[in-house]
């Protein structure tokens, strides 16, 4: 499934340049492995969205509400997705 995301300035360029491979986001819309991320950078102080994007395709889902084997505590919010991602096409 592909899915459309904001996202704001900073966070684009380190995806964009390969700093940051995962992304942090309320699971409202059954993130799975394989899905496409699109992104748009959207810019919060004009409320416009920038005019670039890019495609990032998940590769892991760590879904949040599980208990950690290790620390035996939930370690992430059971609302939460954290996905491994990838340029798509890499």
């Amino acid at each position: 499934m592909r899915h459309e995301l904001k996202t704001w300035p900073p966070y684009f360029q380190f995806m964009v340049d390969g700093t940051k491979a995962f992304e942090l986001r309320l699971n409202d819309r059954d993130f799975q492995m394989g899905d496409i991320l699109y992104l748009r950078e959207y810019d919060p102080e004009t409320q416009k969205y920038t005019g670039r994007s890019a495609e990032f395709e998940v590769t892991y889902c760590l879904f949040g509400g599980k208990r950690s084997m290790t620390a035996g505590k939930v370690a992430l919010h059971d609302e939460f997705v954290i996905m491994s991602v990838r340029p798509k096409g890499a």
